[in-house]
C-alpha cells in the first residue's frame, strides 16, 4: 500500500540509487519524490492574502506569516477571524519557502499556528522517508541553487522542476533526526548571541542618549564642535603605495577600505565619512592612511579625549548634514554643530562605560561568526554524508 502522498514507505525506494562517496545505509533519491502532492500535483502549496489585514492582535486572529515574520519573530500584520476560511494556515514545525520574490529559495520552520503569506509555499515531506527539519537544513544549504535558477521575467519565483529534482542523500531517519537536531542546536545558539547583539545595542543606543545630554549636569560646557576639533582631508592613495596585508589601514568613507605600505599619520584619530558614505564614523588606534574621500580629526587634546570625541561624533549623527547629488558632508557644518563638553574625568568615566558595552557586543559577535562558520561547516557536510556522526570524536555532541 502507498504511503503518504503516493510514495512507497519502503527505506530505500525504488528510486533511489546508492551514494558511492558514503556508506551504504544513504541513499539518493530526488525530492519530489519525497514531498507530498497538492493540487494539479504540484509538491508546494502558495499562501493567499486574505481580503483584509489587521495591524491590531484581537483574540482569534492569526499571524500573517511573511518572510519578515519568520525572519524578526515579530507578527506584524493578523488575519481577522473572519477571512481564516479562505487562506493557508500553517503550524509549528512545518517546512516553509519563500516562493516568489529576490529572496525565492529561503526556507524556514513554522513557529506557530499562523496564515502563510502569498509570496510563500508551504512543502509537506513524506515522513517514512524523509524528517522535516532535515530537509530544511538540506534546502538551506542549496539556497543558492534555487535562488540562481528562479523562473519568472518580473517576479522571480522558485522553479518547480528545479526544486523536485535536487538529488538528496538521505540517512536512516534515526540520522536524520541526530543531524537535525546537532544543527538545530547551533542555530538556535547563533539566534541567541544575535538577541544579544540587538539587546546590547539598545541599551548602549539608550546610555549613549543619556550620557550626553547635559539637563541637570553640573560643569558641562556648552560649545560648538569646531572649538574642540579639526576635519583635515585625507589623501588619495596611488595604487603602487597599495598591499594586500602587512601595511598600515587605509581608510574609505565607511572603514578599511584596503592596506598601505606608509602611513600618512602616525598617532590615534578620528575617520568621518566625507563622500559616499558620508558621516560614518571610524576609529583608528595607531597609525593609518585616510583616503581621499574622508576627514581626519586633529583635536584639542586640553579638552577633549579622542575616544570621548568618537562617541560623541556618532551620537551627533553626521549623517544627517550630507547633502548633493553626490552626498557629502561640509566640515564647516560640522564646526557648526552645537554640543556641550563635560570635565576631562567625567569623559573618561563615559568613555569607560561605552568602552564595557562595546567589549561585550564584540564578545556576542565574534561568538556568532565563529558559530556560524561551524553551521556553515556542518551544514554542508552532514546534509551531504561527508561527514558521519561516527567520524566525529566520541563525547564530541
Amino acid at each position: 500500500m502507498a504511503g503518504e502522498g503516493g510514495v512507497m514507505p519502503v527505506y530505500p525506494s525504488e528510486k533511489a540509487q546508492k551514494t558511492s562517496s558514503i556508506e551504504n545505509e544513504w541513499v539518493k533519491v530526488k525530492l519530489g519524490d519525497c514531498l507530498i502532492d497538492h493540487k494539479q500535483g504540484k509538491k508546494h502549496k502558495k499562501g493567499k492574502k486574505p481580503k483584509h489585514l489587521s495591524q491590531k492582535y484581537s483574540e482569534g486572529v492569526l499571524p500573517y506569516a511573511t518572510a519578515e515574520y519568520f525572519r524578526t519573530c515579530k507578527a506584524v500584520d493578523f488575519v481577522p477571524v473572519d477571512y481564516l476560511d479562505s487562506c493557508v494556515h500553517i503550524k509549528k514545525d512545518d517546512l516553509i519557502i519563500i516562493w516568489d520574490g529576490s529572496n525565492a529559495g529561503e526556507v524556514f520552520v513554522g513557529r506557530e499556528e499562523s496564515v502563510l503569506a502569498s509570496t510563500m509555499a508551504l512543502l509537506e515531506v513524506n515522513k517514512t522517508l524523509l524528517d522535516t527539519k532535515f530537509c530544511y537544513f538540506f534546502l538551506k544549504a542549496d539556497f543558492n541553487i534555487l535562488n540562481d535558477y528562479v523562473t519568472g521575467s518580473t517576479i522571480p519565483h522558485v522553479s518547480s522542476n528545479i526544486l523536485t529534482n535536487l538529488e538528496i542523500p538521505i540517512p536512516p531517519l534515526p540520522e536524520q533526526r541526530r543531524i537535525s537536531a546537532l544543527l538545530g542546536s547551533i542555530e538556535k545558539a547563533i539566534s541567541l548571541e544575535r538577541r544579544c547583539e540587538e539587546s546590547l545595542t539598545t541599551i548602549k543606543r539608550a546610555a549613549m542618549h543619556v550620557v550626553f545630554n547635559p539637563a541637570n549636569k553640573v560643569g558641562w560646557e556648552k560649545i560648538k564642535l569646531g572649538e574642540i576639533l579639526k576635519l583635515e582631508y585625507g589623501k588619495p592613495l596611488p595604487k603602487e603605495d597599495r598591499c594586500n596585508h602587512g601595511g598600515f589601514p587605509a581608510f574609505g568613507a565607511n572603514g578599511i577600505l584596503c592596506w598601505s605600505k606608509k602611513a600618512y599619520r602616525n598617532e590615534p584619530s578620528i575617520i568621518v565619512g566625507r563622500k559616499g558614505s558620508a558621516g560614518e564614523v571610524n576609529l583608528t588606534n595607531g597609525p593609518f592612511y585616510p583616503t581621499d574621500v574622508t576627514f581626519f580629526v586633529v583635536h584639542n587634546e586640553k579638552k577633549a579625549l579622542l575616544k570621548y570625541l568618537y562617541y560623541l561624533l556618532i551620537q551627533l549623527n553626521l549623517k544627517r548634514l550630507v547633502q548633493g547629488i553626490k552626498p557629502g558632508i561640509n566640515r564647516n557644518d560640522v564646526y557648526a554643530l552645537n554640543t556641550y563638553i563635560p570635565p576631562l574625568h567625567e569623559q573618561q568615566e563615559i568613555v569607560d562605560f561605552l568602552t564595557t558595552l562595546d567589549q561585550k557586543l564584540d564578545i556576542h559577535r565574534r561568538k556568532r561568526a565563529c558559530l556560524e562558520n561551524i553551521f556553515r561547516l556542518f551544514l554542508h557536510n552532514l546534509t551531504r554524508g561527508t561527514l558521519r556522526f561516527t567520524d566525529l570524536p566520541e563525547g564530541c555532541f
